[in-house]
Formats: structure tokens, sequence, C-alpha cells
């Protein structure tokens, strides 16, 4: 009968393709996980890695094993989670997943609160784009995420609650924005012709800002593709283009690069609306003290 160490072992190996990494990770010793792992083998009756140059791999039926260990290591991080809170210390360790644009904002203050409220929790935070980090949650990859899309695009995957609303802006250096008559809104099919630095189709923004601009029978002038948030606004900053992102998700960024923006209506942008997954009913311990 496989144990919750052995599953969490085999998980720790398939993550990390390597036995001497997945044993640091776990701070155990070399020969004493390669130990568990022939043990998990043996019981199975199947090999479940395969040797090569660089470390191990999954076999076809190690991959197998992967889609039902990766849920069942998950929940028992999470019951000895509920076991803690029940016994008045929260313990172990909180994966928090988030876009590039969230984590931006919200890494440090988050940190902070949960250093000061659950002193013995480790959290783990993780990048992600649009609906993957949803998908982290299904998948129980993760305990909880944060995006900057609409709710409504994951609920298919999970359940969560909308923590804001926002509005997407235009954004460039003031003489920038001045030399092509805008004010503080502008209309969205005046983004046409614009010099444009966007991120790349993996963004669900992007692709959302692509789908109006064709409903609306034109394309994006695009002068750069960028997905790093401070590479964009340096350049932008530098006098380059233009921008579009969320107005509360920049705010500081702005100031402290001196640049302006002009709220984008008539239609307005696709809403952007941080969510929250509902997994942190799961946690058993109040996702407030995450998110102060």
């Amino acid at each position: 009968m496989l144990n919750a160490h052995q599953i969490a072992y085999f998980v720790a190996v398939a993550r990390a393709g390597s036995f001497s990494r997945a044993a640091l990770a776990l701070n155990i010793s070399q020969p004493a996980l390669t130990k568990q792992i022939k043990l998990l083998e043996d019981q199975l009756h199947l090999r479940v890695f395969e040797r090569t140059g660089r470390g191990v791999r999954l076999t076809p039926a190690g991959e197998t094993v992967l889609e039902f260990a990766g849920t069942i290591s998950s929940q028992f991080e999470r019951l000895e989670r509920a076991i803690a809170y029940l016994r008045g210390a929260p313990s172990g360790v909180a994966s928090l997943a988030a876009t590039p644009l969230v984590a931006h904002i919200i890494t440090s203050p988050v940190a902070l609160a949960a250093r000061a409220t659950l002193p013995h929790v480790q959290l783990r935070v993780m990048e992600g784009y649009g609906a993957g980090v949803a998908q982290w949650v299904a998948e129980g990859r993760v305990d909880l995420a944060v995006s900057y899309i609409p709710l409504s695009q994951v609920q298919h995957l999970i359940d969560g609650e909308t923590l804001l609303d926002d509005e997407m802006v235009l954004i460039g250096r003031p003489d920038r924005i001045a030399a092509h008559g805008l004010g503080d809104t502008i209309a969205f099919r005046r983004l046409r012709g614009l010099p444009l630095i966007l991120p790349t189709l993996q963004n669900g923004q992007r692709r959302w800002l692509d789908k109006s601009a064709r409903e609306l029978g034109f394309a994006f002038d695009l002068t750069l593709e960028i997905d790093s948030l401070s590479a964009t606004l340096d350049t932008v900053a530098l006098g380059h283009g233009l921008t579009i992102l969320p107005r509360r998700a920049v705010l500081t960024d702005l100031e402290q690069r001196h640049l302006t923006c002009a709220a984008i209506t008539d239609p307005m942008c696709p809403p952007s609306s941080p969510y929250l997954p509902r997994a942190a009913e799961q946690l058993r311990w109040s996702p407030n003290s995450l998110s102060g």
C-alpha cells in the first residue's frame, strides 16, 4: 500500500527530473530517496522512471501515475494544514499563483502579511499567464491564484470571487500623449494607427485587445511586443511608443517614470477584474491574511 511520503517523493522526482535535485529539495539523502522510489515501483509492479543523460524522465506508466499522484500529494498537504489549523498553529506550504501584472503589485505585501500572521507557513509564489493560473488551481498544483482577467473566463475551471474592477488605460510620456492630441480619455477606435507596445499573444489581455480591435475593423500598429512589465514601461518612458495596462496595477510605476495615461472608452476595453479562486476554503485559514 502506498503511503503519503512515497507519493510526495515520486511527485518531487517527477517535477525535478533528477533524484539529486529532488533529494536536495526534500532534505533527504539521495540513497534514501532512491530506495523509496524502488519500493513504490515494486508495490505498483511498474517502472515509473527511466534514466537519461541528464537525470530521469517518466515512463508512460509514470505519466499516468503522476496524473493522480500530483492531486493526491496536494490533498495530503491540505489535510496537514487543516489539522494544523484545528490545533491552532497553521503550518506547511501555501502556494499562490499570479499573472505577471498581479505578481508585480501583490507579492511583497502578501509576503509581509503572511509572515506577520502565519509565521509557520511557507509562502510559495508562482507566475503564470491568464487562465493558466486557474488551471493550476483546478489541477491542485497551487492553492489559490489571483489573475487580472474576468472571472467569467475561468468559471468552467474553478469557483472564485472578484476582488476589484479596474479600467484599461493608454500609457505614454506626456509629450507623446500630447503629440497625438489625446486628453484624459480616448475612444477605443482611436487606438488605430498609434505606435503600441503590447505583450505577446500568450497574454490574455492582449488577446482581448486584438479581439476588440477586430470587431471594430482594424488591427493594432505594433512597435514592439514585450512580455516583461518593467521592460515595457521603461521602453515607453524612453518615448519609443505607447502601451495599454490596467490603471491600478501601474499607478506607482507611472509616477516613478513620469508617465501619464488616458482612460480607454467607447467601447470600454474588456473589463479587467482580478479574481481569487475559492481554494482558500480548502486551506482552512482566512484568505484575508494573504490579501491585506
